[in-house]
């Protein structure tokens, strides 16, 4: 085959299906309420690239609370972020693998008089359900659990009552035509 046509011929298949994948390729931005995972941290705003039963998602989040000390030792940021993807169901539930921040905490090391301010990462793994509202926006909810074992409890563990509490939060997005 003459390298001219090959050339051609190759480029005629990327461009038939890219149409046929494209067509199918779903984007979209949102903004929540939750505890770290699909947001980066309690509030955050993100967006999804879904393609039929699979997304991948970014987001970026803060921390609320109250304010760093002007001086401490650890992360400098109360910003956080949060990357992951989803398989969906035709129905609109999901099940979902997360890597980002999963808690921090303000403290003092031994020996040491400033502050001390960690950040806590690692997976979190959610099951949810997402549900069209009106037109293009859509609602979410997650529900689920983290790798790290001391993340899913309420207060640390030098207290005696330790209260579960899963990885959880609500999500409102608007999601673009479809490409």
């Amino acid at each position: 085959m003459k390298p001219k046509r090959f050339i051609l011929i190759t480029f005629l298949l990327l461009i038939v299906s890219n149409t046929i994948i494209f067509s199918q390729v779903q984007s979209s931005v949102y903004t929540g309420i939750g505890t770290g995972t699909n947001l980066g941290g309690l509030v955050g705003i993100g967006g999804e690239v879904k393609y039929n039963f699979l997304s991948l998602n970014v987001s970026v989040g803060n921390l609320l609370g109250e304010q760093l000390p002007e001086h401490h030792s650890g992360a400098k940021s109360k910003f956080s972020y949060d990357f992951g993807c989803k398989l969906y169901s035709k129905w609109g539930i999901f099940g979902g693998i997360n890597y980002g921040l999963l808690g921090a905490a303000l403290y003092t090391k031994k020996g040491q008089d400033e502050l001390h301010f960690e950040k806590t990462y690692g997976f979190s793994f959610t099951a949810g359900y997402r549900r069209t509202i009106y037109k293009h926006i859509y609602g979410l909810a997650y529900v689920g659990l983290s790798s790290k074992k001391e993340e899913n409890y309420v207060l640390p563990a030098f207290f005696d009552e330790r209260g579960f509490l899963p990885r959880m939060g609500l999500i409102i997005g608007y999601e673009f035509k479809s490409f």
